[in-house]
């Protein structure tokens, strides 16, 4: 224990301009990041493209102090012991990477609000994340190398490897397992590493490290397709007045809409609908069909979960030739059945959104939304034809250099969002029978 601690003091003696500079960049990124985080803000993307870069240049620097390729090494023989040496090196980086980052994290996430008791496992997990990838896997690379060199040549090298893996791999749909093989591995290697100094000992357990390490880019992709199925729902047709229009279509088109009701809907769940697509179906003088595929979206009628209004249009020239003849409506509706649906008024400023954090109108008049240390847990609608899936972890955080992530989502149309539990996804298909177009044509309004 002594010994690790003289070599660690020795380290802080001879490495201190660089500690003064990783000190003083993670300070900028904390001041910056505490007053505004703006996504156009180019500081941030500075600071957090320099601080990287910076932690492999520091880490290089006081690994090589005491290189160990080869067998010449005035430690070897003076002697330092290997478990010594380990743990000076390990202190280094966590005093002064892993520590200050976490800090750093207190202070940005209570600046923009956010709990930080709450949030304290996450910035622990952040801590572990940080040090496994930005600290000891480029241990592994410098203690394979003996000079700033040839440590530069093989991140280059690792990066590229890397980059040509997520390619032919198709990284498009990530999973948490290699995050986590690569958090446990990437230890495993620096151990090995300082115990038996040998390139084949740590080139084995760096290799699946490297793969690992390659599928850390961004947590588990979630989508749509990823919720489980849930139970059948049941379209019924029903009979209405003539709906006012709520926006008007080009020339070249019929405005239609018409009023349907779903049933089966299980107890405590709400519907936040998708796309419809429609086909329509028009009897010729030859007695086949000229069909018409086509899009529609759903609207709620306020005060009645189940009933909506599906709004489309048909082409101009197909909807006059329908005239007076009855037409066949057909379709299947993607539906999304949620629990807690809330919608949440676009305020101006910043206001609150369960489950996500906070959002906001920024600049360029889009919609940003800023959660603590991981991607929302919960998709945002924007919409009724957009909806926003965000990657998902079942760590308390994802790999981040800031602890606030921010995601821009949408224009400053944007008047309403809704947020909830995804629980089900589910689709409807429906036939509204044979009906005359012109009795369901929306009325513009005066």
């Amino acid at each position: 224990m002594k010994q690790a601690l003289h070599i660690f003091r020795k380290d802080v003696d001879q490495f201190w301009p660089e500690i003064a500079i990783n000190l003083a960049l993670i300070s900028s990124l904390c001041f910056t990041a505490s007053l505004s985080l703006d996504p156009w803000n180019q500081w941030n993307g500075i600071m957090q493209t320099l601080l990287p870069l910076n932690w492999l240049f520091l880490v290089a620097r006081v690994v090589q102090a005491e290189p160990l390729m080869g067998d010449r090494q005035f430690w070897v023989t003076r002697p330092y012991r290997w478990q010594s040496l380990l743990m000076a090196k390990l202190a280094f980086v966590t005093a002064f990477i892993g520590i200050p980052m976490a800090i750093s994290d207190v202070i940005i996430l209570h600046a923009q609000g956010f709990p930080v008791v709450s949030n304290a496992a996450g910035i622990a997990w952040e801590m572990v994340l940080r040090l496994a990838y930005f600290a000891l896997f480029p241990m592994i690379l410098a203690s394979l190398t003996r000079s700033l060199g040839g440590f530069v040549i093989a991140t280059v090298a690792t990066l590229l490897g890397l980059s040509f893996y997520a390619t032919i791999a198709g990284r498009a749909d990530i999973h948490w397992q290699p995050i986590m093989i690569g958090t446990v591995l990437v230890p495993v290697a620096i151990f090995f590493q300082y115990w038996r100094r040998t390139k084949i000992a740590v080139g084995a357990v760096a290799c699946g490290a490297l793969f690992a390490v390659g599928a850390m880019g961004e947590p588990e992709f979630y989508g749509p397709s990823d919720i489980p199925k849930g139970p059948s729902l049941k379209v019924e047709f029903e009979a209405h007045a003539r709906r006012f229009q709520q926006g008007w279509p080009g020339a070249a088109e019929a405005p239609l809409a018409f009023e349907i009701v779903i049933r089966n809907l299980p107890n405590g769940l709400q519907v936040q609908p998708g796309l419809v697509r429609l086909k329509l179906s028009r009897p010729t003088s030859d007695r086949t069909y000229t069909t018409q595929q086509t899009k529609g979206m759903l609207y709620a009628v306020p005060g009645d979960p189940t009933h909506w209004w599906l709004e489309t249009a048909a082409r101009k020239d197909f909807y006059d030739k329908a005239a007076g003849s009855n037409v066949e409506v057909e379709g299947v509706a993607d539906l999304m059945l949620y629990r807690n649906l809330t919608p949440i008024p676009v305020q101006d400023g910043r206001f609150a959104v369960p489950g996500v954090g906070f959002c906001e109108i920024g600049r360029n008049q889009m919609l940003e939304c800023g959660s603590a240390l991981r991607r929302p847990r919960v998709p945002i609608h924007i919409g009724p034809d957009s909806t926003t899936y965000f990657p998902r972890t079942p760590f308390p955080a994802q790999l981040t250099i800031s602890p606030v992530i921010v995601s821009t989502l949408g224009g400053g149309y944007v008047k309403e969002i809704t947020v909830g539990d995804a629980v089900y996804s589910s689709s409807a298909t429906f036939n509204l029978g044979a009906i005359r177009l012109e009795d369901y044509l929306e009325t513009p309004k005066k």
